[in-house]
Formats: C-alpha cells, sequence, structure tokens
C-alpha cells in the first residue's frame, strides 16, 4: 500500500471515530433529558392528590 493509500484510511479511520463518539454523546443527551409530562402543572395535583392513597 501507499503512503498516501495508508494516510487516507487513517484519515477515514479518524473521521468514522469522531462520528461515533458525537453519536454517543448525543445518545446520552437524548437519554438525560427529563420526562416533560412530570413536570407539567395539571399533573402535580394529581401526584400530590394521588400519593395521599
Amino acid at each position: 500500500m501507499t503512503d498516501y493509500s495508508k494516510r487516507q484510511l487513517k484519515a477515514l479511520d479518524r473521521i468514522s471515530k469522531k462520528i461515533s463518539d458525537a453519536e454517543s454523546h448525543l445518545a446520552k443527551i437524548e437519554d438525560s433529558v427529563p420526562d416533560k409530562r412530570h413536570l407539567v402543572p395539571h399533573n402535580m395535583k394529581l401526584l400530590r392528590t394521588s400519593s395521599l392513597f
């Protein structure tokens, strides 16, 4: 393999690693977003009254 081909493969490997890292980072962000349904004010009363029983 020529030096140019080796450099191209290394560059492609670096790019694919960066893409993989970015995808896993986005997945972590999406998983950490709180569930908004439990924070809506009309659900707060339901949550408070249901905990009494």
